[in-house]
């Protein structure tokens, strides 16, 4: 009986130990299969990073696409417009305006183009001549509003000084409760926006001075290096420009009315807001490490890289809202004129007026491009010898107001010798 019971255990434990021989077997079989997918999911991935999508043809080709229809619809607006060239006083900001399209394009699209491990010092250099622009077309759109349209600081005082500011948060402007419209006001909004070019220029000297000595780390936000400091010196700057745009605005969009202004104001801001803000997020996912190095393409290249990528195809859609924005149409005075003659012979012919010579459209492109008014604007409004035309022209504005409520001709003489008094 013992023997018999013996000899059950020892069966059944034998049995046991095999069973478990099995599985341990299955176990380990089934822990190979899942090393050896993940080595395959290892493999695939490691093929799809080296054939990244950045490096295809079809980036580049759709990039490429995006960047030549951008080209070709902001030149033919351009062109429109040297064609139709009847105020230059407003047509020369919006030229200026319209060169940031193509600009952003195709620096973008050839960023591209030289995406890879040496792509680092040309990016450096191409992005400095797109952002360098993108400060100056801030400075551009309010003076195209300021002198363009409205007719400059004189015109602006006499019709809203003493008005209250507008103050809410959604506009962030809550901290102008109180406050009134004054020429203190035009200035200021002048100052930050002729502020972002100037600090653009130091920011673009110190960056390629830093590229060349290898000290720059773009794309590093460790604090033992300047990057940060310059994209905090930059990211500061251009925000007190957007404000004070976004304060002209809002201060002056009952005047700017027939200029059909919130289109265009949108148009040109959201260019340099989703420029701003795209690169700003771009940034940042780098700096937590979201893009990862790619077959020796440093992680800082692979961000900008998406930037250029997103940066060219939203330039065909910038260029599509500038083309209504911006239109030529409304400066088209004596559009061609088709008649109908006749010849000595008695015959018909068609006469059309002609368009301007080549020589005619190189001088107005050269005025259009002419940024001496820009250093002169500056003088005016960081000088202390603007002061004074300043306190004339609020006096001019109080005293204009008085005249107006009497009426009259002898009313309109003296604003005009109040208005010659102030350009003296």
């Amino acid at each position: 009986m013992a023997d018999s019971i013996l000899n059950s255990t020892t069966s059944n434990s034998t049995t046991n130990y095999t069973n478990l021989s099995n599985d341990s077997t299955t176990h380990i079989n089934f822990f190979d299969n899942i090393l050896a997918k993940k080595e395959t999911v290892l493999t695939i991935l490691k093929e799809d990073k080296e054939t990244c999508f950045l490096a295809s043809t079809s980036a580049k080709l759709i990039t490429g696409i995006c960047a030549v229809l951008a080209f070709m619809i902001s030149t033919n607006l351009i062109v429109k417009h040297l064609r139709y060239y009847s105020k230059p006083q407003e047509q020369k900001w919006i030229l200026r305006l319209i060169f940031i399209v193509p600009i952003y394009a195709m620096t973008s699209w050839i960023s591209l183009l030289l995406f890879g491990e040496n792509a680092n010092d040309a990016y450096v250099y191409l992005d400095t001549i797109r952002s360098c622009y993108e400060a100056f077309v801030i400075y551009c759109f309010l003076s195209l509003c300021f002198d363009g349209y409205l007719g400059g600081e004189a015109r602006i005082v006499q019709q809203i000084n003493g008005q209250p500011l507008p103050a809410s948060r959604g506009t962030l402007t809550c901290c102008l409760k109180g406050r009134n419209f004054s020429i203190n006001t035009l200035r200021f909004c002048k100052q930050a926006t002729l502020q972002f070019c100037y600090v653009k220029i130091i920011h673009t000297v110190v960056t390629l001075v830093l590229q060349s000595k290898g000290t720059l780390h773009r794309g590093n936000f460790n604090p033992r290096y300047p990057y940060i400091y310059l994209f905090l010196l930059q990211n500061i700057s251009v925000t007190i420009a957007l404000w004070s745009l976004a304060l002209f605005y809002l201060t002056t969009k009952e005047l700017l009315q027939p200029f059909k202004p919130l289109l265009k104001f949108v148009t040109v801001k959201s260019v340099i807001f989703m420029a701003f803000w795209q690169g700003a997020i771009i940034s940042l996912l780098e700096a937590f490490s979201v893009f990862d190095k790619i077959d020796g393409v440093p992680k800082n290249v692979v961000a900008e890289g998406w930037q250029h990528f997103l940066t060219t195809c939203e330039m065909l859609v910038a260029a599509i809202s500038f083309w209504f924005a911006f239109t030529y149409k409304v400066y088209v005075v004596n559009p061609p004129q088709t008649s109908c003659n006749d010849d000595m012979y008695g015959n018909n012919f068609f006469s059309v007026a002609a368009p301007p010579s080549v020589n005619e459209l190189v001088d107005q492109f050269r005025q259009s491009i002419d940024v001496r008014d820009v250093f002169r604007d500056t003088v005016h409004h960081f000088s202390n010898r603007s002061a004074a035309p300043y306190r004339v022209m609020e006096e001019a504005a109080v005293s204009g107001g008085t005249v107006a409520a009497g009426g009259g001709t002898d009313g309109d003489n003296n604003d005009d010798k109040k208005n010659e008094d102030i350009k003296n």
